[in-house]
């Protein structure tokens, strides 16, 4: 899902700081090791 796109995006492209953050948190949360 959205999820799952948001890392990636997240990664490439910064929407901004805050984002960036809550981006890192779904996907603590999400248990994808994707860092």
């Amino acid at each position: 899902g959205i999820t799952d796109r948001a890392p990636r995006q997240s990664r490439r492209e910064p929407l901004r700081p805050a984002g960036r953050r809550q981006a890192l948190s779904a996907r603590h949360r999400s248990a994808v090791p994707a860092v």
